[in-house]
């Protein structure tokens, strides 16, 4: 978890309003029992270290495939911060597949989702509300939604992996 602290304070993570909302065990826990597997280990390690948070200065993140950016805004943390990754799974519960958990948004309502399980476990997907992937394409272009989610766009393949590729805004 070296690199992925390295990472955070390198980007300058701060607290949102004020407060890290790291979550407390038992709330993991509840999530992982709404979840019916285990948190990666990288994210579970996030969620008791920094929880609630964003970046002093803009942030994006590139596609896997380098096609897009996208800004991010802040993580989820607590249920106690109001911005809780419990209570936005239930929030959302049907309108994703069970194992895509949202712990992140870019400010505008559009989410940064983790697969907790299945094959492709520890994936970050972006998910734009209002169309999915496909209509950022130029018209001519390939798509860069993900087929094991459609509408959706691949990140990173791990929740480290995804904070190494974050990068300040010019």
């Amino acid at each position: 978890m070296k690199f992925l602290d390295a990472q955070l304070k390198a980007l300058n993570i701060k607290p949102f309003d004020g407060n890290f909302g790291v979550l407390p065990e038992d709330e993991i826990r509840q999530l992982e029992s709404q979840l019916g597997q285990q948190l990666p280990e990288d994210y579970r390690w996030f969620l008791t270290h920094y929880g609630t948070s964003l970046f002093e200065f803009a942030v994006s993140s590139p596609t896997l495939d380098g096609s897009g950016i996208w800004q991010f805004g802040f993580f989820y943390g607590s249920d106690a911060s109001n911005d809780g990754v419990l209570s936005d799974y239930i929030f959302y519960e049907g309108q994703f597949p069970k194992e895509l958990v949202p712990i992140a948004e870019d400010g505008m309502g559009n989410l940064f989702l983790l697969a907790a399980f299945g094959s492709q476990r520890g994936s970050i997907y972006y998910w734009g509300h209002d169309d999915g992937c496909e209509t950022y394409a130029e018209e001519g272009e390939e798509s860069t939604c993900s087929l094991e989610y459609p509408g959706m766009e691949l990140m990173a393949k791990s929740f480290t992996a995804f904070v190494l590729s974050l990068r300040l805004d010019e």
